[in-house]
């Protein structure tokens, strides 16, 4: 009866914890209440972006993209790309820049083939 209680016990641990890495929203999902932290805060709590670029606007200000890209599973699997826009170091934008699903990309890869 130990046996099956273990087992039992071990076989719900596992189907609970393999269920945890489907992650049905997006860690940006908060959106406005990120609006106007730095940009060092930002990295600190994120950590380094999938890509960057940086430009100065016509009136002289610089301003700075962060890409962030996250797989999510709603049902199916998609890829989301978060872009993070900064001027003069302080978030002033945040929008879905892209959102991809996987099945979409292997289908089409196949069709190349």
């Amino acid at each position: 009866m130990k046996a099956f209680c273990f087992f039992s016990l071990l076989v719900s641990t596992v189907l609970l914890s393999s269920c945890s890495q489907f992650i049905p929203v997006s860690k940006f999902a908060k959106g406005q209440e990120l609006l106007g932290i730095s940009k060092e805060l930002f990295l600190a709590q994120y950590g380094m972006p999938y890509s960057q670029d940086a430009y100065y606007t016509p009136d002289s200000v610089m301003e700075e993209r962060l890409f962030y890209i996250e797989r999510l599973y709603n049902g199916d699997w998609h890829v989301l790309t978060t872009m993070f826009t900064f001027r003069d170091s302080i978030l002033v934008k945040q929008e879905m820049y892209k959102d991809q699903s996987i099945y979409d990309t292997y289908k089409s890869n196949e069709k190349k083939e």
